[in-house]
C-alpha cells in the first residue's frame, strides 16, 4: 500500500516560489493524531494489491489497514492482536466505513484505491478525549492504485508530489459517499476540515492560526495548504505546537527553526465558514477512471 508522500513545510527548498501563488488553493486543518490508511481487498483485482496486502487481507471484502510505514492487518481480525492505539480507527473501520460502497466505487474506476486518514488518538495537543466525542479516522487522501509509481518514494521524500491523487472536490464525495452516517461518533469517519480558499493566493506576510474544527478551546496544530492543479501539498505548523511537540517527546534540544524568524508575520486564514469546495470545479468528475 502506498506510503503517503511527505509534505513539506512551507520554507522547504523544494516548494515552488510562486507555490502561494496558485489560483487552486485551499486550506485545511491539520490534525494532530497519527498517519492512518485503507484499502479495501477485493478479488477482482487480486493481482493489483502488493504481497504485503494480499496476505493481510482475510479474503473478499476485508479493509486492510495500516499506520505510515506498516501494514498492521485486516478489520476483521482480533482486537487483541492489534495495538491498542488502532483500536479507534479498527473500530471506524469495522462500523464506520461502508464497504459495498467502496466495492461499487471499485467497479466504477475499474480499479481499487487507497484512503489516507488521521488515526484520531492523543499525540501532542489534548483535544479533550475524555471530555468531548471525537470522530475515530479524518480523511484527507484518496489515490487510485494505477497512479502508484512506487509504493516508497525514492531520494528524497519531499521531492514526491501528490500527482494521480484525486482531486479534493472528488475526494470529499468519496468520503461522503464511504462514510456510514449514524454510528457513534467516536466511531465515525469524517472528512477533514476545509478552512477557506483563498480568493487572490496565499499571504505568508501575517498569519493567524484558528481554533480547530473539533474543540474550541484548542488552537490548530497547523494548516496544510493544497493546490490540486500543482500536484503539491505544503504545510505550516505553529511554533507553539513544535515546543509541545519537543517537550512531549522529552527532546529539549533547541534546533534551527527558519519559521522563528517570521515571528512578527501573519498569514491571513480565511474565517472557518463551512465547506466551501463548491467552488471549485472536479477535473475528474466526468470520467470512471482517474487520469
Amino acid at each position: 500500500m502506498k506510503v503517503y508522500p511527505k509534505i513539506p513545510r512551507y520554507d522547504h527548498p523544494v516548494v515552488p516560489a510562486n507555490f502561494f501563488d496558485q489560483q487552486d488553493l485551499t486550506l485545511l486543518e491539520k490534525f494532530d493524531g497519527s498517519s492512518f490508511r485503507f484499502t479495501l481487498y477485493d478479488d477482482r483485482y487480486a493481482a493489483q494489491y502488493p504481497d504485503p496486502v494480499v496476505k493481510a487481507a482475510d479474503g473478499d471484502g476485508s479493509l486492510v489497514f495500516g499506520t505510515r510505514k506498516t501494514i498492521r492487518g485486516s478489520h476483521r481480525d482480533s482486537l487483541d492482536d492489534i495495538d491498542g492505539g488502532l483500536h479507534r480507527a479498527v473500530r471506524c473501520l469495522r462500523e464506520g466505513i461502508d464497504t459495498a460502497a467502496l466495492q461499487e466505487l471499485h467497479t466504477e474506476y475499474d480499479e481499487p484505491v487507497i484512503v489516507y486518514a488521521e488515526n484520531f488518538v492523543y499525540s501532542t495537543l489534548d483535544y479533550g478525549y475524555t471530555d468531548r466525542s471525537l470522530p475515530a479516522l479524518v480523511g484527507f487522501d484518496v489515490l487510485p492504485y494505477s497512479a502508484i509509481e512506487t509504493m516508497t518514494a525514492p531520494g528524497n521524500p519531499y521531492e514526491e508530489t501528490f500527482d494521480g491523487f484525486l482531486d479534493l472536490v472528488t475526494a470529499r464525495a468519496v468520503f461522503d459517499r464511504i462514510r456510514v452516517p449514524d454510528v457513534p461518533t467516536n466511531r465515525s469517519f469524517t472528512p477533514a476540515t476545509v478552512l477557506g480558499s483563498p480568493d487572490e493566493g496565499f499571504d505568508l506576510e501575517s498569519h493567524t492560526f484558528p481554533q480547530s474544527s473539533l474543540a474550541d478551546d484548542v488552537r490548530v496544530e497547523g494548516v496544510v495548504v493544497r493546490s490540486d492543479e500543482s500536484g503539491r501539498r505544503v504545510k505550516l505548523v505553529r511554533d507553539e505546537f513544535e515546543e509541545l511537540n519537543r517537550n512531549s517527546s522529552g527532546d529539549n534540544r533547541t534546533r534551527p527553526n527558519p519559521a522563528r524568524n517570521m515571528s512578527s508575520r501573519r498569514t491571513v486564514l480565511p474565517p472557518a465558514s463551512g465547506n466551501r469546495c463548491e467552488r471549485w470545479s472536479s477535473k475528474r468528475a466526468g470520467s470512471s477512471v482517474p487520469t
